[in-house]
């Protein structure tokens, strides 16, 4: 009953857009654009180049933790995508460089203690 009478005395005009309310609009969307670079953009590509830098500072000797928490030494860069990691004595296997998380200080790799002959 009094919906229809107040639908009535609305016009049927389209609203304008007024000059404050685009400026506005484009001031969030710039807004929006700085806040997703910085916390998804940036930190994605510093850690690709973290991760580029240790891919090619890898060298024999290292003492790597890979991607799945293992811990060994690099014995040999097979190749450009390939490395062997000792984790044990006797036991090497072959891991993909970009699987290596990080390069640890030798002062923290603890070498398991042999095993006793029985």
């Amino acid at each position: 009953m009094f919906i229809n009478e107040a639908m009535a005395q609305v016009p049927n005009v389209a609203p304008q857009a007024t000059v404050g309310s685009t400026f506005g609009s484009i001031g969030m969307l710039v807004v929006f654009l700085v806040v997703f670079y910085f916390l998804v953009f940036k930190p994605q590509a510093d850690q690709v180049k973290k991760q580029k830098a240790i891919m090619e500072g890898m060298k024999k000797g290292d003492i790597v933790v890979c991607a799945s928490g293992i811990i060994g030494k690099v014995v040999k860069l097979h190749s450009d995508q390939v490395v062997l990691v000792e984790i044990s004595d006797d036991v090497v296997v072959r891991v993909e460089k970009d699987k290596i998380a990080e390069i640890i200080e030798k002062e923290h790799y603890v070498k398991l203690p042999a095993k006793k002959e029985k």
